[in-house]
């Protein structure tokens, strides 16, 4: 959680999305004219992104959540409206740019976020501006009780965003659960927070540490996995392979295994309703061409790919033959 101005907020924004930069991440603006601003922004500093917003074409709202899903683009900007039935695991990061209605909305929105169950930044970026935005929003509402509820989820979002008190357990409360820890050792006041949301102060007490001398160098940031060559052609591949079977990248091979994370003995594919094996009666048929296009993957691989290459048709193997029987 970060209240912060206009400038900071876009700042921290690049920032956590260069963090994730090949991952997959969502970001929530408060209002359709965000959205677009947003997406604006976020071209200028060099980062595709796609905006989803209610008030936007059916068609390329469409489109936008389907390039999304298949990972033509990693970033996704929309509004509360962006969600629904959406259940893609490999979301690594989901930043809100405002102070949501409630609790309730908040839990609903971050929990997009790591559903494969691996490590993922859930950020809450808001403004002082904002409270005035949802009390103009409430005070437009036409019903006494609703303007009641509206207000009292006001000032129990507030509180969750300003308490030093672990989000977890303020999240379990509100929902009448009594954990028996007092710390998470995840959220922003139990643990560190992430290095991209680091306070200015300590960046820049870190900058001039180093200018001066004293203490040693940070170590070089190891490369992402997700940035090699390898990997990216991998993603290509199994994009090119959902398209027309008409099924998300993921189901094909999942980001863990193409980053080589997870042991591929460990991945057993998920049937879902009109999956490869329903709506490609003549799956066993497709099985040559696409191994032979790995296994020229594998043919260029240098020798530290070999053992990841090994894992990655291990897991298309298990793919077609699931989805074939």
């Amino acid at each position: 959680m970060r209240k912060c101005d206009a400038a900071t907020q876009s700042r921290l924004l690049v920032a956590a999305l260069r963090a994730h930069e090949g991952e997959n991440a969502i970001v929530y603006a408060p209002t359709v004219a965000r959205v677009g601003e947003t997406v604006q922004y976020l071209a200028r500093c060099g980062i595709d992104a796609v905006g989803y917003h209610g008030k936007m074409d059916t068609e390329k709202r469409q489109r936008n959540q389907e390039r999304w899903m298949a990972d033509d683009v990693r970033v996704l900007v929309g509004t509360l409206a962006f969600g629904l039935g959406i259940n893609k695991p490999s979301v690594r990061a989901v930043v809100h740019l405002s102070l949501p209605k409630s609790i309730e909305q908040y839990y609903q929105e971050a929990g997009r976020a790591g559903r494969d169950g691996l490590p993922a930044d859930c950020a809450l970026l808001w403004q002082s501006r904002d409270a005035g935005l949802l009390a103009y929003f409430i005070e437009n509402l036409k019903g006494q009780d609703e303007k009641e509820r509206a207000w009292q989820q006001y000032h129990t979002i507030r509180r969750f965003a300003e308490a030093a008190e672990c989000r977890h357990r303020q999240i379990c409360t509100h929902f009448g659960e009594t954990p028996k820890w007092e710390t998470c050792s995840m959220c922003d006041v139990c643990a560190a927070v992430p290095q991209w949301l680091a306070a200015p102060d300590a960046v820049q007490r870190r900058k001039r540490k180093r200018r001066g001398g004293a203490g040693r160098s940070a170590p070089a940031a190891t490369p992402k996995s997700g940035a090699s060559g390898l990997v990216e052609h991998m993603r290509e591949w199994r994009r090119a392979v959902a398209k027309p079977n008409g099924v998300p990248a993921y189901v094909i091979v999942h980001d863990s295994h193409a980053r080589g994370d997870l042991p591929a003995g460990s991945f057993e594919p998920e049937r879902t309703p009109g999956d490869i094996g329903d709506r490609n009666p003549e799956g066993r048929a497709l099985r040559p061409r696409y191994l032979r296009r790995a296994r020229s993957v594998r043919r260029r691989a240098g020798d530290q790919s070999r053992k990841m290459m090994t894992g990655l048709l291990d897991c298309y193997n298990k793919i077609v033959h699931y989805y074939s029987r």
